[in-house]
């Protein structure tokens, strides 16, 4: 669909150019706006695509942490104060974003 619309809307432009008409001048600027709307859309898709997959490296690190701290407190080590509460920084921040 993205490669119709482009190349449909790129001949139409170079056809108008030639033809000096204001209403189809007009129907150029509407699909110069619709090409525009395809890269803002094709642009979403990269942050979406981007931020799901920050998001599944997050949560990886998150259990790795988990299980991190986990074998720290079955083996006796105190986790540092300073550490806790920064766990308990992320911890609100994660919950928030739910």
């Amino acid at each position: 669909l993205d490669l119709f619309i482009i190349l449909v809307s790129l001949t139409l432009e170079l056809a108008f150019y030639f033809v000096q008409d204001e209403i189809l001048a007009e129907l150029a600027e509407l699909l110069i706006l619709s090409r525009v709307w395809r890269f803002v859309r094709i642009g979403h898709g990269l942050v979406e695509a981007t931020a799901e997959a920050f998001s599944v490296t997050h949560e990886v690190f998150h259990d790795y942490v988990d299980e991190l701290e986990e074998l720290v407190n079955k083996s006796g080590i105190e986790i540092p104060n300073r550490v806790v509460k920064i766990r308990e920084k992320v911890h609100k921040m994660m919950v928030l974003e739910d």
